[in-house]
């Protein structure tokens, strides 16, 4: 296979991989001179309607969508003999391989990863696609670190059944990874792929998957009905706040889990991982969410004292209270200890509020402009870091989110981390003078602009082919922005004359010109013969463009009656036979009437057929003797 060159553009490099169904090469596309990445179907499949249709529905859904952490579509081509995407080839490696190598990953770039896959998926999901497969193996990371959501080989649309598939193999899709409901072959969701989203995190952090067993379907009923183990168990160096993200994308019960991508994402963006606390206490949670994490953190329980920190009791076994007897005067002491601390707390607080306090609230800044937050926030005795962030919808130079919070009270000096928009992203412009304009239109698509055609005529540039761009390449545009590409129409010719010939010779004369017949209309004439043309869409000498069609209206008959000329020619008395040939030209075209070998002196009178109006010549020997226009005027 390598070497091999596929429909005259692409040639094989290397095998990068395989799967069940599709085998994925690294080629050149040999036109545009860049690495592609090619998926073919495997041969076996390629007569089985189930797996082309499934294969078609890929190229489909991920062609529909740009986004920068998804990998591009470029071509589709389903021929009798083979089926094959071509898509953007990514210089890297798989997430599964790097978690292998590196894992547990920091807590900066697991979530950083995860952001840019929901980012991804939000894409997705606004296009009505669920991918239904996320697993580590499915996301690529570049050299730079960029993440590509890719396979999305049993994604469907949400207007189509969503059933889970199954085949004889068993569940489709990695177990690892699935969903409560995909195992039970209930409808996927976005939620399913949001349980997906929070296995991924899980591996990032912990360098092992939730659950594990000797056969798929082991693993599979552990996702239904099995208990997680608490990432922050496996590495106490994950934060709270982060720890709950993980535990409430996988809960069980779809319901409970985040309600979209962006709420997901917006969770992990709003975590507070500034310096100055203990790593394990990084990021701040609600109570809600607390009680979520307490629940799953067995051997931990909590008890917050109002003004308190946080104490934490270690127990080896889960409490469980119906266990205990507690006798009356056992409780009266308990709940008289329990007022008298609450008490001590809330005289302290006061005291300590009638004193004074180095605290100060944090003021609100998110929606103002990041110079007049700059300023609130200086004024309020605090400092400030700026992180930019790319949004669409928030205008640029604007406070999006803070952390921590407004109101909440912090020492004089304590920074607070603006998150700011730097507006929509930017796209460079792709070169795309020289493509025809299909292949134009895809490669801008793939970079989420819109291509603005405008058709000019140009002699020297083949029809169909970009001339220009503008902006031109290396620019750079917001997402979603126009190119306008000029395209060649080819160059101006003028209609010959159609009237009067042959419907194939008419056709003859607008190929010599690079014009197409257009509409043909078959009309009665008594004037002109069957398949002549009686009438042409455009004059004479009109200039049109290359490639334009004229439209003609033919002769269906019956055409006009014959005329007869009478002709007298007496061959000269010279002692020699001659070949006579009598020769009309009319409305028919050219043709001999009359061929003859004559003795010295005959006297020939015959007569001559002719449609309409046209020449009629004598030829003796080969040299023309007579030459007559009929009918006589």
């Amino acid at each position: 296979m390598i070497g091999k060159i596929f429909h005259k553009r692409y040639e094989i490099l290397e095998k990068l991989g395989e799967g069940g169904t599709a085998i994925v090469y690294k080629a050149r596309d040999i036109l545009l001179n860049r690495p592609v990445t090619l998926k073919i179907l495997r041969g076996q499949y390629a007569d089985d309607e189930e797996f082309v249709q499934r294969f078609r529905r890929e190229a489909q859904a991920v062609a529909g969508l740009s986004h920068p952490n998804i990998v591009s579509i470029y071509d589709v081509v389903f021929k009798e003999d083979m089926h094959y995407l071509v898509m953007e080839y990514v210089d890297g490696r798989n997430l599964k391989e790097y978690i292998k190598n590196e894992a547990p990953l920091s807590v900066a770039q697991a979530v950083d990863i995860t952001i840019q896959i929901l980012k991804a998926l939000e894409q997705a999901h606004k296009n009505g696609i669920i991918h239904r497969d996320i697993k580590s193996h499915n996301i690529l990371l570049t050299k730079e670190g960029q993440v590509k959501v890719t396979d999305f080989g049993i994604a469907l649309t949400v207007n189509d059944v969503t059933q889970t598939y199954n085949n004889n193999e068993g569940v489709m899709g990695s177990v690892h990874y699935m969903s409560p409901e995909q195992v039970k072959g209930g409808t996927a969701s976005e939620k399913s792929d949001l349980y997906s989203v929070g296995v991924v995190l899980y591996e990032m952090l912990t360098g092992q998957l939730p659950y594990s067993g000797e056969s798929a379907i082991s693993v599979a009923m552990q996702h239904v009905q099995g208990d997680v183990m608490p990432p922050q168990k496996i590495n106490p160096n994950i934060p709270v706040g982060l720890s709950f993200v993980v535990i409430r994308a996988m809960r069980k019960n779809p319901d409970l889990r985040y309600n979209s991508t962006k709420d997901m994402k917006d969770s992990l963006q709003s975590l507070d991982f500034s310096a100055g606390a203990k790593t394990k206490n990084k990021g701040s949670v609600s109570p809600a969410e607390e009680e979520i994490i307490n629940d799953s953190l067995d051997n931990t329980m909590e008890i917050n004292l109002p003004g308190s920190k946080k104490k934490k009791f270690k127990s080896t076994k889960k409490i469980k209270i119906n266990k205990f007897q507690i006798s009356p005067l056992t409780l009266i002491i308990a709940i008289v200890a329990i007022l008298a601390v609450i008490v001590v707390v809330l005289v302290f607080n006061i005291v300590s509020n009638m004193v004074g306090s180095d605290e100060i609230p944090i003021p609100s800044v998110v929606g103002m402009n990041v110079e007049e937050a700059k300023k609130t926030l200086l004024d309020a005795e605090l400092d400030y870091s700026i992180t930019l962030r790319t949004d669409e919808k928030i205008e640029i130079d604007q406070v999006i989110s803070q952390s921590p919070s407004a109101n909440q009270r912090v020492k004089a000096g304590r920074v607070i981390t603006l998150v700011v928009s730097e507006g929509p992203a930017k796209v460079p412009v792709p070169n795309v003078v020289g493509m025809t304009k299909r292949e134009a239109e895809i490669t801008l698509n793939n970079k989420n602009l819109i291509a603005n055609i405008v058709e000019e005529i140009d002699g020297t540039v083949a029809v169909g082919t970009v001339i220009s761009q503008s902006p031109v390449f290396g620019e750079t545009l917001n997402n979603g922005g126009t190119v306008t590409i000029k395209v060649s129409k080819g160059r101006e010719v003028l209609v010959p004359k159609l009237t009067g010939l042959t419907l194939e010779k008419a056709k003859e004369a607008l190929a010599e010109v690079n014009l197409k017949e257009g509409m043909i209309t078959r009309q009665e004439s008594t004037q002109f013969l069957s398949d002549v043309v009686i009438e042409q869409e455009f004059a004479v000498n009109t200039k049109l463009t290359e490639g334009d069609t004229v439209d003609l209206v033919v002769s269906s008959g019956p055409g006009p009656t014959a005329k007869t000329a009478r002709v007298t020619y007496e061959v000269q008395n010279d002692e020699n036979e001659h070949a006579i040939v009598i020769e009309v030209t009319d409305d028919t075209g050219t043709h001999v009437e009359y061929r003859r070998t004559h003795q010295p002196g005959d006297l020939i009178v015959v007569d001559i057929p002719f449609y309409n109006k046209g020449v009629i010549k004598i030829y003796k020997d080969g040299d023309l003797v007579y030459s007559q226009n009929v009918p006589q005027e």
